[in-house]
């Protein structure tokens, strides 16, 4: 990656017209030139990761507290259906006495 950050930067001096009379120094400008480049890419990456890093915490974030309401809203579904179990049976007991009155009334009626 580094040689050819160098390759190009160094065509990119030679095709700038720029007189090439040391090669030790036109190789020292296009190395330091791929380092920036280089530098410059790991730069925008490490953004880019956290970014990427902040958008997951908060997906991780909006997960757990979906999960926490729906672990509530089982509960309370839980709570809810065993209190109507318990009023069903006292209504079903209810209408047992009202018949069993109902019964006697007629009984006692004839």
């Amino acid at each position: 990656m580094i040689r050819a950050c160098v390759l190009l930067s160094l065509l990119a001096l030679l095709a700038g017209g720029e007189p090439a009379s040391d090669p030790s120094t036109a190789g020292q400008l296009a190395r330091d030139a791929s380092e920036r480049q280089l530098g410059e890419a790991r730069s925008r990456r490490n953004q880019e990761e956290a970014a990427l890093l902040g958008r997951l915490q908060a997906a991780v974030a909006a997960g757990n507290a979906a999960r926490d309401r729906l672990t509530s809203a089982e509960r309370a579904a839980a709570t809810a259906s065993a209190e109507l179990a318990t009023r069903t049976r006292e209504q079903e007991r209810e209408l047992t006495l009202v018949r069993q009155l109902a019964e006697r009334a007629v009984v006692a009626a004839r």
